[in-house]
């Protein structure tokens, strides 16, 4: 683990190597920046990687996987006045792994092929945080094996109430 704090920026990081974790062998590294750009204004930087290889049993032949993602949040970035801000955006591609929903994250799978997505963090300020994305994976011979669009979208309770009651009074 590498740790590092200075008035520009806060790092942390680790890395792994491994070898024979469940017939698996690879490197898996991952890391969080945090960037000060002024008093009141932060933006988070996140990473991650893992490259290694994979047999189904101990002797079936090896196959190679890996995969990149990256992130940043906490943009800031108003898209429609001060209303709608782009709070952040995250992208990845991986080769041979399945993408596991449950986790987010990612484990060897000889039969998929390309994996893309990209997700963006929305904000509507005062009333909701909103996630939207994109998934592609391929299989090993470069059929769609799916296509996902994503979406989350979540407000407290008490912005919840206010807004549903305001829209219901409306109406009497």
């Amino acid at each position: 683990n590498v740790w590092a704090n200075f008035e520009a920026f806060e790092f942390e990081g680790s890395a792994q190597f491994y070898e024979n974790r469940n017939n698996t062998s690879g490197f898996a590294g991952d890391f969080d920046i945090s960037i000060n750009l002024s008093s009141e204004n932060t933006i988070g930087i996140t990473g991650a990687v893992e490259f290694g290889s994979h047999s189904l049993t101990e002797t079936s032949p090896e196959f190679r996987y890996w995969h990149v993602s990256l992130g940043a949040n906490e943009l800031g970035i108003p898209l429609y006045g001060e209303a709608l801000i782009l709070d952040g955006l995250k992208g990845g591609i991986a080769n041979h792994m399945a993408y596991d929903f449950d986790s987010d994250g990612f484990i060897p799978n000889l039969k998929n092929g390309l994996f893309l997505s990209m997700n963006t963090q929305l904000e509507l300020v005062e009333v909701c945080e909103a996630d939207a994305g994109f998934q592609m994976q391929f299989n090993k011979n470069y059929g769609l094996a799916y296509m996902a669009f994503t979406a989350r979208v979540s407000a407290t309770p008490e912005k919840i109430q206010e807004l549903t009651g305001s829209l219901v009074d409306g109406y009497n």
